[in-house]
């Protein structure tokens, strides 16, 4: 009696396996449909780098010989953060480079670690391939921070003015224990955080309804396979930096900080621990505006670019 029991017990674990196996792999295709390739970059609006590990998609507007302004995103979305304050800003005679980052948007989704190197050289080698020498401004929003605030780190003769919205660059990030464990994390981020991560987003901010159109934006990006690998990788290596050293370091330059009053990823009151961290900074709080203040609330912080960047 206790043979069959224990017969029936490994074929009931074999038989759950086998339909956990194949809806995992079910759900993946279907939330993965698409290969980023370079047939599809000719629909694409942007351009696309070859970069070594992998194309980068950026858009690039040069209206003199000035300062570029390097625009870099946060850990979930793509470029499309700065719809809303990009071509605003190059009509008043800036100069704007924007890119997405590996992993997001459509740019590549190499398998590798999504570490701060991974994103520093693809910055480096962006710069050089358009042909960009000398110094940059950067305007960097949410894990952005971190990976601006690293750049400055090895090349700091190299920036001319730094602006940040609603950074994330002092550990707050950091992932839980299971996000490390190859199997469980892949089976939450396929049934949990997948299905989940558009709202999420959407949550971030202050009026979700006057941004309605960022949910599509959001979902276009997810559907190439390599989004959700690209996320926990780089939640597991980048998003838990804690960039406080780096904060402290910058001494040549003024540090504008621009901080949604409402954001409920990263609570206003953590632009005291920056100010404290920066030897020279602004603070300008953004009211009604969430996470990406930049995204919802261009009104307000587009003449606030305008001004620090001139």
């Amino acid at each position: 009696m206790m043979k069959n029991i224990t017969k029936i017990t490994i074929w009931s674990i074999l038989i759950f396996t086998l339909l956990l196996l194949i809806t995992y792999f079910s759900v993946s295709y279907l939330q993965e449909p698409k290969s980023l390739e370079e047939k599809e970059f000719s629909v694409i609006s942007g351009k696309f780098a070859n970069l070594s590990s992998g194309y980068t998609h950026y858009e690039h507007i040069v209206n003199d010989t000035g300062t570029t302004t390097v625009f870099i995103h946060g850990a979930g979305a793509g470029y499309f953060i700065w719809d809303n304050n990009f071509e605003w800003l190059q009509k008043k005679g800036v100069n704007v480079l924007r890119y997405d980052l590996y992993g997001r948007g459509f740019c590549e989704r190499p398998n590798v670690d999504y570490n701060i190197h991974l994103f520093r050289k693809q910055l480096e080698e962006l710069l050089y391939v358009l042909k960009i020498k000398g110094k940059i401004n950067i305007v960097a929003a949410s894990m952005g921070a971190t990976v601006a605030l690293d750049y400055i780190d090895h090349y700091p003769n190299k920036i001319n003015k730094l602006i940040l919205i609603d950074p994330a660059s002092v550990g707050m990030g950091k992932a839980p224990w299971y996000i490390e464990q190859p199997i469980i994390s892949d089976l939450l981020f396929t049934f949990y955080w997948r299905p989940r991560a558009v709202q999420k987003q959407i949550r971030e901010f202050y009026n979700p309804s006057n941004v309605s159109e960022f949910k599509q934006k959001t979902l276009n990006q997810m559907q190439y396979r390599g989004y959700k690998n690209a996320i926990k990788s780089t939640w597991i290596h980048t998003m838990g930096n804690d960039m406080s050293v780096s904060l402290k370091n910058i001494n040549n330059i003024n540090v504008n900080l621009i901080w949604g009053k409402n954001d409920p990823l990263v609570p206003f009151k953590a632009a005291e621990t920056y100010q404290k961290l920066l030897k020279n900074s602004t603070l300008d709080f953004i009211n009604e505006a969430g996470h990406l203040s930049c995204y919802e609330r261009p009104d307000i912080v587009n003449p606030l670019l305008l001004k620090y960047l001139q």
